[in-house]
């Protein structure tokens, strides 16, 4: 099968006042087209880091993070920016524009890639339609509750049609109820699509509900990778262990 994601040896490194902190401490890492993989860790082990270099919006000290065959930190300007395209983000706090319409924020990234307008509306319908959002269009963020305006972001992610989408804590501010709803919306997101989805988690349930493979994340490095329910049930790493037992174990 095709790796989609391919980080090689990737360093990145912090400056607090005099000091320097690594985040990141020479990670590999590999990711095959259609798989979801989780990466779990701790606060602070850096997986927000790790996933903000996968789009670019960190740049790295050294390593390579190669995405659909192309080598992110070799690009500049309009290739970077038509690469990032490939690439839908889903975060914890959404993100949504406020004083935009329902349908308005899924249509802004199409209106920013310069997608005629007809098109974009039928798109961005579509997908407010796949999300079980086609009620909401005129809606404001305010008049949503979390986890629509989660179905929102997720709309919004895809409005593009990208390769890779990253889930970053994308569940952590919902209730158990609605975090289960949308781990479903996005394991039928990646069944229709066949989408590669790296979710970035601290919770156990996530990864172990949604993801195929799992890649755990410890002060800045990788310690154990395997398939979810094998590596969930024989964990061989400490930090894997750890958060086992925060979470109650499986």
């Amino acid at each position: 099968m095709e790796t989609v994601i391919e980080i090689e040896n990737l360093h990145k490194n912090y400056k607090t006042g005099q000091d320097e902190v690594a985040a990141l401490k020479g990670v590999d890492l590999s990711v095959k087209r259609g798989e979801i993989l989780g990466i779990i860790g701790s606060s602070g082990a850096g997986k927000s880091t790790l996933a903000r270099c996968i789009n670019a919006l960190e740049r790295p000290d050294s390593g390579s993070v190669r995405v659909a065959g192309q080598d992110i930190l070799k690009l500049k300007g309009r290739e970077l920016l038509l690469l990032r395209r490939k690439i839908g983000v889903i975060f914890q706090n959404f993100n949504l524009l406020r004083q935009k319409t329902v349908l308005k924020n899924v249509l802004f990234p199409l209106e920013i890639a310069g997608v005629k307008k007809s098109e974009a509306t039928e798109r961005a319908l579509e997908l407010l339609k796949e999300v079980n959002l086609a009620d909401k269009v005129t809606a404001y963020p305010a008049q949503l509750s979390g986890g629509q305006k989660q179905r929102v972001a997720i709309a919004r992610a895809l409005a593009l049609d990208p390769e890779v989408l990253i889930c970053d804590e994308a569940t952590s501010a919902l209730d158990p109820e609605t975090t289960a709803q949308i781990l479903s919306l996005i394991k039928a997101v990646n069944e229709k699509r066949a989408l590669t989805i790296v979710v970035i988690s601290h919770q156990i349930n996530v990864v172990k509900s949604l993801c195929t493979r799992i890649a755990v994340l410890d002060n800045g490095v990788i310690c154990e990778t395997g398939e979810t329910m094998s590596l969930l049930s024989n964990p061989q790493s400490d930090a894997a262990k750890r958060l086992l037992t925060y979470e109650g174990g499986f």
